[in-house]
């Protein structure tokens, strides 16, 4: 059986780059913003990343930055649950999918990450409340979602993904 996550044991980041990043995603506007119609489904935002995370990107500090990988940052609100999905990335027209997300979490909102066999929730296989301040690997690519988000607040993470060809390392 596939594992479904992963959790490292690597320090959390400091206080005031964890700020910086939610002051961003309050000031900017979302490179990319999906809204399905279906019920207490959430808006999943993508926006670039302020210029102190870029630093801490490139920098000694990223137990990451050898392993070839891009680096956005993610936004889940106004609603309760993301529906079971797989991952696709959108390359010069073709869709690929993701195989996985290393995703550190600045507010949880509550949310639990769950997998599934299909698009059906009732097919759950796992699942797992990741905490805030916790770099984590998900497997992106069988179908997985939040629920239990707390629709009055923001479930908001740094992700980094395999960096493929054509694909930017920052957005």
């Amino acid at each position: 059986m596939v594992t479904q996550y992963e959790i490292y044991d690597y320090q959390p980041l400091p206080v005031e780059l964890e700020q910086e990043c939610l002051k961003f995603i309050d000031m900017s506007e979302p490179i990319i913003r999906k809204h399905w119609p279906a019920p207490g489904q959430c808006v999943f935002e993508v926006y670039a990343i302020p210029d102190a995370l870029k630093s801490w990107f490139l920098s000694s500090d990223n137990p990451f930055r050898s392993e070839g990988y891009g680096i956005s940052l993610q936004c889940m609100h106004s609603g309760i649950r993301v529906y079971p999905h797989i991952d696709h990335i959108n390359i010069k027209g073709q869709e690929i999918v993701k195989d996985f997300s290393i995703n550190y979490l600045l507010t949880t909102a509550d949310g639990i990450t769950e997998w599934y066999d299909n698009v059906n929730t009732v097919s759950a296989i796992k699942h797992v409340k990741f905490d805030k301040g916790t770099w984590h690997k998900i497997d992106t690519s069988v179908h997985h979602g939040v629920f239990n988000i707390d629709p009055t607040l923001k479930r908001t993470a740094i992700t980094l993904a395999r960096l493929l060809p054509g694909m930017p390392q920052f957005l």
